[in-house]
């Protein structure tokens, strides 16, 4: 069976299709929180509810 499947990708198209699929519209609300977690903020709704 001579059957050949050429499955070589370049990492230029396999980098481009990660920056289209990380900057889809359902995963761009997302942004602002995960930069805000690597970024270690926290949140401002407890600040004022110390006992």
């Amino acid at each position: 069976m001579g059957f050949s499947l050429e499955t070589s990708v370049p990492a230029i198209t396999v980098f481009i299709q990660g920056l289209l699929s990380f900057f889809s519209p359902c995963v761009l609300p997302l942004i602002p929180l995960y930069v805000g977690y690597l970024a270690g903020g926290h949140g401002e709704a407890g600040r004022g509810r110390h006992l």
